[in-house]
């Protein structure tokens, strides 16, 4: 997961090892990012350097270890590389963490997360 934090490195579409991927190929797993400062959030920016089609759920977690749905989707095409942008009313809550799910059930290949970003206001 640690591959996903910080500002995105993968310039290119395609498997790069400066990019989370999940352990299987066939199967909907998910990648849950934690920040360091809470905030009340506005958006989440998903760079996705390798087959980004297939995220179909983003969670916000909040400081008490609650989530809340922010985004579903069944898999969409995308170009790649991508950034998958995800943009909502400032959150009630503070919020300290993100979980993306991926269904690969279909696609019998990686997807690739190169980093998440979470913009939001510290009041």
């Amino acid at each position: 997961a640690t591959q996903a934090t910080g500002a995105p490195d993968v310039t290119e579409c395609g498997d790069n090892s400066s990019a989370w991927a999940s352990f299987a190929t066939d199967t909907v797993e998910w990648l849950q990012v934690g920040y360091n400062t809470p905030v009340y959030a506005t958006q989440v920016v998903i760079h996705i350097s390798y087959n980004p089609s297939y995220v179909t759920a983003v969670e916000l977690l909040d400081t008490n270890g609650n989530y809340h749905s922010v985004y579903t989707a069944q898999p969409q095409q995308m170009t790649c590389p991508a950034q998958l942008t995800i943009s909502f009313p400032k959150t009630a809550y503070q919020v300290s963490g993100v979980k993306i799910t991926i269904d690969q059930t279909t696609l019998y290949s990686w997807s690739e997360i190169d980093a998440v970003q979470l913009t939001g206001t510290l009041k």
